[in-house]
């Protein structure tokens, strides 16, 4: 089974965005199989292992999420991570054969 959401949070209130994100930590620490459109950037950190940063199409990072939010020296990864607005991800926590952790894709 694979759960599929995409910017799941957009039209909802902060009370029930926190809600849906408690609802989502929970399946995570299930290991169900998500892959996740989200501009909830904290949470992705929070609930990533792994996290593929793509530039143009193209993977530029694919790292931890300390390397990532903290380490990187990666000037473009830094202007997406700190720009004003919202930035999408996709995370994916997995047991299917296709992938061996949780994924973070940015645009």
């Amino acid at each position: 089974m694979t759960l599929t959401f995409y910017e799941f949070t957009s039209a909802l209130n902060p009370e029930m965005v926190n809600e849906v994100l408690k609802v989502i930590k929970e399946l995570a620490s299930q290991h169900i199989t998500m892959i996740i459109v989200t501009h909830e950037m904290r949470f992705a950190k929070e609930v990533s292992d792994r996290i593929i940063f793509m530039d143009k199409g193209i993977i530029a990072q694919m790292r931890t999420p300390k390397y990532i939010f903290d380490e990187c020296d990666d000037e473009r990864l830094k202007a997406f991570i700190n720009r004003d607005s919202r930035s999408p991800v996709i995370i994916t926590n997995t047991e299917h054969k296709l992938f061996d952790k949780k994924i973070v894709v940015g645009d």
